[in-house]
C-alpha cells in the first residue's frame, strides 16, 4: 500500500479539473448540436462558454474554450457525428429516477437517447479517446446498465449502451 503524502498540490489539480470543465462545455454544446444539419459551432461554444464561466470564475476559461473548439471541430466531422446524423435523436439530457435495491433513488441525466436501425440507445458522451469495447465496459458498464434499466422501466423496450468518443471520434457499442 502506497504511503499518503497529503493531498495534492493546486497545479497537480489543474489539469484534472480543466479536464473536467472541457467536458461539461463540450457537453452544454452538444445539448444543443444538429447532427444532421451541422450548425455554427463557435456560437453555440461561445454561449455556453459565457453560460458556464459564471460558475467558476477562478478557471482557465480561455484555455479551456480552445481545448473545447479543437475537440468538438474535429468530432463534429468524425464517423460518431455521422453516425448519429443518421439516427432520430429523441432526447437529450434525459432525466432519469430509478429505485434501487437498498430503497434509495439513482437520479441522473442520460447524455443522448436516439433510435438507430429500429433499436433503442442510450448514450454517454466522453471526452477520452475510447476504441477498445473491453476497456470502456469495464470502465462504464455499470453506468450503462443503469441508463438501460432506467429507458427499459420507462417505455417498457430494451435499450442499448453506447459510448461516444469526442477525442476519438467513435461510437462503441457495450
Amino acid at each position: 500500500e502506497p504511503d499518503w503524502d497529503g493531498p495534492a498540490e493546486a497545479e497537480d489539480r489543474a489539469p484534472r479539473e480543466r479536464a473536467k470543465l472541457v467536458g461539461a462545455l463540450c457537453h452544454k454544446v452538444l445539448e444543443k448540436w444538429d447532427y444532421q444539419m451541422g450548425g455554427d459551432l463557435t456560437g453555440l461554444l461561445d454561449a455556453a462558454w459565457k453560460a458556464l464561466k459564471g460558475a467558476d470564475p477562478t478557471a482557465e476559461w480561455d484555455v479551456v474554450r480552445t481545448e473545447s473548439l479543437s475537440l468538438l471541430s474535429k468530432f463534429v466531422k468524425s464517423e460518431a457525428a455521422k453516425v448519429l446524423g443518421r439516427a432520430e435523436v429523441l432526447g437529450r439530457e434525459v432525466p432519469f429516477a430509478r429505485p434501487l435495491p437498498d430503497g434509495s433513488i439513482q437520479r441522473g441525466a442520460m447524455d443522448l437517447l436516439y433510435r438507430q436501425d429500429g433499436k433503442l440507445w442510450v448514450a454517454d458522451y466522453k471526452s477520452a479517446a475510447v476504441a477498445d469495447a473491453e476497456a470502456a465496459r469495464a470502465e462504464w458498464g455499470a453506468q450503462g446498465e443503469a441508463y438501460a434499466s432506467a429507458v427499459r422501466a420507462a417505455t417498457g423496450e430494451a435499450a442499448g449502451f453506447a459510448v461516444v468518443s469526442l477525442k476519438s471520434g467513435t461510437v462503441v457499442e457495450l
